[in-house]
């Protein structure tokens, strides 16, 4: 199956925004992707 590029965007994008909204509007503050990133597991 190969999936059409727009809608590999559209579905990239779609996960963007829940992992916007998980982590709590990092777009809002940005300082919050400093901590998600490290407190991300390596």
């Amino acid at each position: 199956m190969r999936a059409r590029p727009c809608v590999y965007i559209l579905f990239c994008l779609f996960v963007k925004v829940l992992r916007m909204l998980e982590a709590g509007d990092i777009v809002m503050n940005s300082t919050n992707l400093i901590d998600i990133s490290q407190k991300a597991p390596v």
